[in-house]
């Protein structure tokens, strides 16, 4: 039998495993595994099916593989091999003994799923002989959307909900949502009601990386407790990541609070967090850790012209100095200071430094030991300028969005050539390795001509 239908294949390629999702569409089949059965297709079968494509084949599949296939326009009558699964091989690449074979028509775009008249099952040198109509139903793909008419997001054309429906909020700011999907990955975080009581009959949600990762509740006398909610790769859902920052955001009166654990709250699955103390700052003293070799440093410190000497022998953490940290700093200019000569002698805030930390002398830098400085702009100038990310931890730290909200009415792209880290990483409007800031480093930023603007990183 083999040899009889062997050359209704194509046998210049080799057999491959050919797995469809919804209405995609399976390849012809390929190959020759040496052991096959056959079907034939009569002019009764052949009539019942749509054929209109001059193109169109009939295809057979064990499971998710393609084991055969057949052109059939423009015939009458036909046969398709079924090909087995050749035993030689620790590959399964065709039909086993016993096996039900599925049947399905390609008709140009359109792929139809065949009831057959005879059920097939694979028997090696079988025959399988379909005397009487086929019954094909054409496969439609699932359309994702939210299938509820309540939803402010109602997809009409939707055949699958996706659990993505949003439904109006009655009395909640604009972004509050409610709704979301509850993964199995949450951490419960409890405030006492003694810590919120100027905040009664508010409503409270938590916050990661600017996306809400909790439901809303109503903030009680009592206090109350709120399940934040992980990222789950199981639904696809984004949530919190493990480690991640929280915050808390408090609406009343159609004033929003932002509301921090203290100690901060990280987001860990499976714990129980009872805040013992709250904190209605949103920022935190910029912290940079420098490395041995060359650093890009950004000067955040209160100070205005601030005396480099002094300035960078406060900010140096394990009580170090200027002289024993550094062997050189200079500005964008090539201006610079050394323990032997200095021509730099003041530092100017929301500007950076290239600094070169000596060997076995890594250590912290901050100049925010009195907490964090949020007034810092800086005025940029047409070509290479040398500039501080001054958000904290909280800020949105992405190259492109963060760099839009912190421009005067300006974009990125319209502003910068290119925007480089230390290492030499680099953002570009074509194509962009650098993806974060990092708080307290600096960056090298190229401005367009005729683009020179203020730049303020600090998020409201």
């Amino acid at each position: 039998m083999k040899k009889i239908f062997s050359f209704f294949l194509t046998l210049a390629l080799p057999f491959g495993l050919n797995a469809q999702s919804q209405c995609d569409l399976p390849e012809r089949f390929t190959g020759n595994t040496g052991d096959n059965m056959t079907v034939m297709l009569t002019p009764d079968f052949i009539n019942s099916l749509t054929i209109s494509d001059p193109n169109a084949y009939f295809v057979a599949k064990a499971g998710d593989i393609v084991v055969g296939s057949r052109d059939v326009s423009g015939v009458s009558q036909t046969t398709i091999a079924i090909w087995g699964d050749d035993a030689q091989t620790n590959d399964v690449d065709g039909a086993t003994s016993g096996q039900s074979i599925s049947f399905q028509l390609v008709n140009g775009t359109d792929l139809y799923d065949v009831v057959m008249p005879t059920p097939v099952t694979y028997a090696s040198s079988g025959l399988s002989i379909q005397a009487s109509s086929a019954n094909a139903t054409l496969c439609v793909s699932a359309v994702l959307g939210c299938t509820d008419s309540s939803a402010t997001n109602y997809n009409a054309e939707a055949t699958e909900d996706d659990n993505s429906c949003e439904f109006p909020q009655s009395g909640l700011p604009d972004g509050w949502t409610s709704g979301l999907t509850v993964t199995d990955n949450n951490m419960s975080v409890v405030f006492p009601g003694a810590l919120l009581t100027d905040y009664v009959g508010g409503k409270i949600r938590a916050v990661a990386g600017g996306n809400q990762v909790s439901e809303v509740f109503d903030v009680t006398s009592d206090g109350v407790g709120v399940p934040v909610i992980g990222t789950d790769s199981q639904c696809g859902c984004d949530y919190a990541d493990w480690g991640e920052n929280i915050h808390f955001e408090i609406s009343l009166n159609d004033v929003i609070t932002p509301v921090y654990g203290d100690p901060k709250v990280t987001y860990t699955p499976n714990l129980t967090n009872i805040i013992q103390a709250v904190s209605f700052s949103a920022k935190e003293p910029i912290v940079y850790s420098l490395v041995n070799g060359w650093n890009m440093v950004g000067y955040v410190g209160a100070v205005e012209n601030a005396e480099i000497t002094s300035s960078i022998d406060g900010a140096l953490a394990n009580n170090s100095s200027i002289v024993e940290t550094f062997d050189i700093i200079k500005d964008v200019s090539g201006t610079f200071w050394t323990s032997a000569f200095a021509m730099l002698k003041n530092l100017q805030k929301g500007e950076g430094y290239m600094m070169y930390v000596k060997d076995g002398q890594s250590t912290d830098i901050s100049f925010q030991e009195d907490g964090f400085v949020d007034d810092i702009k800086y005025d940029l100038s047409n070509g290479w300028n040398m500039v501080a990310f001054t958000g904290d931890i909280e800020s949105n730290t992405s190259i492109e969005s963060a760099t839009n909200d912190a421009l005067s009415g300006s974009s990125i792209g319209d502003t910068f050539d290119i925007i480089k880290d230390v290492s030499g990483t680099f953002w570009t409007s074509a194509f962009a390795m650098l993806k974060d800031y990092t708080p307290g480093q600096a960056y090298m930023m190229y401005v367009k001509d005729g683009q020179s603007t203020e730049i303020d990183f600090i998020q409201d």
